[in-house]
């Protein structure tokens, strides 16, 4: 079961009722992680913030050192419970007791602010080549990740300054507004090392829910989803213009990308 470290009234039942019917369990990683983090595998610690049911996590644990860290945050605990779900069925063991960790792996656990006592870990087997997740016993040789779960709302205070090497946050922060998405960037910019990375997805205003959505008075690039599950969601919409100029003043923007996804239904 998922420990419970806070409550979240961002999204008010939305994505707790979508995941708990089994909705949106997605298991493939988005294109922009993968190309992102493609042949990295010397990160420390890093953060998959609003993971859902955990669709980028693969390739954020097959970028890691061995015994590096992914803290994966979610405020649905049905998209948290998936995910946990994903890890036994890899064969991963959940850890109550940090005395199975070798002490550098304890460190990463302690500068990433997880306590055992209130977070879901799991010590995930990794080929020896960084290649594949599953069963030690399927590997020649395998080494060892870890996976913190955690309850909490991705705009809430959570990581120790300078802790993190890369945060991954794939459209949640659009859920925001101008003011909370100012916040929560800037959250990310503290909790991220010097030389870090972020992979942040904002919602376009080329998508049909901005042409179709219904406008929040005062606030232009703003609608309420007019239907689907997200019906009546606010969510902030994005240009190329608002972007750099949101951007530009906190990070270094290494690559701005148009993305488009398409659900097929076979």
């Amino acid at each position: 079961m998922i420990q419970h470290t806070c409550e979240s009234d961002m999204i008010p039942n939305t994505y707790e009722h979508i995941y708990s019917r089994g909705i949106a369990h997605r298991r493939y990683p988005s294109e922009d992680v993968i190309r992102c983090l493609a042949g990295r595998q010397d990160l420390e610690i890093v953060a998959d913030l609003a993971t859902g049911t955990g669709r980028n996590l693969a390739p954020l644990l097959l970028s890691l050192r061995p015994g590096g860290l992914v803290v994966a945050t979610e405020a649905a605990p049905s998209g948290l419970e998936a995910v946990a779900n994903w890890c036994r069925a890899l064969g991963s063991t959940e850890i109550a007791d940090a005395k199975t960790f070798d002490p550098e792996a304890s460190r990463r656990l302690e500068r990433a602010g997880i306590d055992l006592r209130s977070h879901n870990v799991f010590k995930v087997s990794v080929d020896s080549d960084h290649r594949h997740l599953g069963p030690a016993a399927l590997f020649r040789g395998s080494e060892y990740v870890l996976l913190a779960l955690c309850l909490s709302d991705m705009s809430e205070p959570f990581f120790p300054s300078s802790s993190l090497d890369v945060i991954v946050n794939r459209g949640s922060i659009s859920y925001l507004d101008e003011r909370g998405v100012r916040a929560t960037l800037g959250l990310m910019r503290d909790a991220l090392r010097e030389a870090g990375q972020l992979i942040v997805t904002f919602k376009s205003t080329r998508d049909t829910r901005f042409s179709e959505g219904e406008a929040i008075e005062g606030h232009h690039r703003r609608r309420r989803i007019a239907s689907g599950d997200q019906q009546g969601l606010e969510m902030d919409f994005f240009d190329e213009a608002r972007l750099v100029a949101l951007l530009g003043g906190m990070f270094e923007i290494k690559r701005l990308l148009h993305l488009e996804e398409t659900d097929v239904m076979t």
